[in-house]
C-alpha cells in the first residue's frame, strides 16, 4: 500500500489537480478552435471561503500554475470586470451566466471520464456547478467533464 495521497487542500495536490486540469481545458479548446477561455474557481481570492485563511497559499499556487498552462485564462477583460465587483453574491450570479451563456462548460458536476481525479481534484456534489449543468441541459447547451 502506497503514500496515501495528500488533502486536496494541500499544495502538492492542488497543483497537480491544476496540472491536470489545464491539460484538459488546453485539449478541449484545441478540439474546439476556441481561443477564449473563462474559469469560475473557489482557486480566486475572495470567490468563496473554500480556500480562506491557511488554505490560501495552496489554492494561489494552483491557480498561478493553471493560468501558466492556460495563459489565455490570465487577466481576461472579462475576469477583471467580474472580479471588481464587490459583492460575492453578485459575482456568483455573474459567473453563472456566463458559464451558462458560454459555448461549452467544463464542469466537475458533469458526469466524469476519470473519476478517481475528479473526486480527488473537486467537489463532485458542487450545488453551484450541478445547477449550471442543469441550466445548460435545459437550454440544450453542451457540458463535458472536467476530470
Amino acid at each position: 500500500m502506497g503514500d496515501p495521497l495528500p488533502n486536496s487542500s494541500a499544495r502538492d495536490a492542488l497543483t497537480r489537480c491544476a496540472l491536470w486540469a489545464g491539460r484538459r481545458v488546453k485539449q478541449v479548446m484545441a478540439a474546439h478552435g476556441f481561443d477564449q477561455v473563462y474559469i469560475a474557481t473557489d482557486l480566486r481570492a475572495q470567490a468563496s471561503g473554500s480556500y480562506a485563511g491557511a488554505r490560501r497559499p495552496a489554492a494561489a499556487a494552483a491557480l498561478a500554475r493553471l493560468e501558466r498552462i492556460v495563459p489565455n485564462l490570465q487577466s481576461t477583460r472579462l475576469q477583471a470586470l467580474v472580479g471588481a465587483l464587490g459583492d460575492a453574491g453578485v459575482r456568483a450570479g455573474v459567473e453563472a451566466a456566463i458559464c451558462i451563456r458560454s459555448d461549452l462548460l467544463l464542469s466537475s458536476s458533469s458526469p466524469c471520464m476519470d473519476c478517481a481525479r475528479a473526486r480527488r481534484c473537486s467537489k463532485l456534489n458542487s450545488a453551484f456547478g450541478s445547477h449550471l449543468v442543469a441550466r445548460r441541459t435545459s437550454y440544450q447547451r453542451p457540458s463535458e467533464a472536467l476530470f
